[in-house]
């Protein structure tokens, strides 16, 4: 999996993973996460390779789904957008330190 792929994946596993499966997120995180091998994560859920395909395809699917109707992901970036655009304006030290802090606290 591309890397752009696998943070895109990662964020929406952070923000919809208690969604799924227990089976399903353990195996995706393992994928992503800890870049296991297919063979690898195969082994250790005692399974096949083409089974932890297919969980992996069939996860990845259900939180494409999930973002398309609830885009959480997406308005968690413009906000931290937003947060990001104010801090670079004239700011008290204070107002500053408070946006920085929620920016540190909604990053991946």
């Amino acid at each position: 999996m591309q890397v752009q792929k696998a943070v895109y994946y990662t964020r929406l596993l952070d923000i919809y993973g208690n969604i799924l499966t227990s089976k399903q997120q353990a195996i995706l995180t393992d994928y992503l996460c800890f870049d296991n091998t297919l063979s690898e994560i195969a082994t250790a859920h005692k399974t096949t390779r083409q089974a932890v395909k297919d969980i992996i395809d069939r996860t990845c699917a259900r939180l494409d789904e999930l973002e398309d109707k609830l885009h959480f992901a997406k308005k968690t970036q413009d906000v931290l957008d937003c947060l990001r655009k104010l801090s670079n304006t004239k700011l008290s030290d204070t107002a500053l330190r408070n946006i920085q802090n929620i920016i540190k606290s909604m990053e991946v």
